[in-house]
């Protein structure tokens, strides 16, 4: 994810340069630079997120992987033990 960067002096000269007071450009400032940092506070949370999805998908595959080799292994222990009593 690449970062947002906002200079915020050249961002008050202009401003001021458009006719605000200094006071003015400080805070429409300050404003617009919280809501870019909560907007990739956010993104990078959106992210994390689809991670852990993704990590959690991992995870559930091997819960099924491991289902799935006790069910043979069972089955194998039955199957032998039929053989045997049939066998012997």
């Amino acid at each position: 994810m690449t970062a947002v960067t906002f200079d915020t002096h050249i961002f008050i000269k202009r401003m001021t340069s458009a006719g605000l007071s200094d006071k003015q450009a400080e805070i429409q400032s300050e404003t617009l630079n919280n809501a870019l940092l909560e907007f990739q506070k956010s993104t990078l949370y959106e992210i994390v997120r689809k991670k852990d999805i993704e990590h959690l998908a991992t995870k559930t595959d091997i819960i099924n992987i491991i289902k799935w080799v006790a069910g043979m292994l069972i089955a194998q222990v039955a199957v032998g033990a039929t053989l045997i009593k049939i066998l012997s």
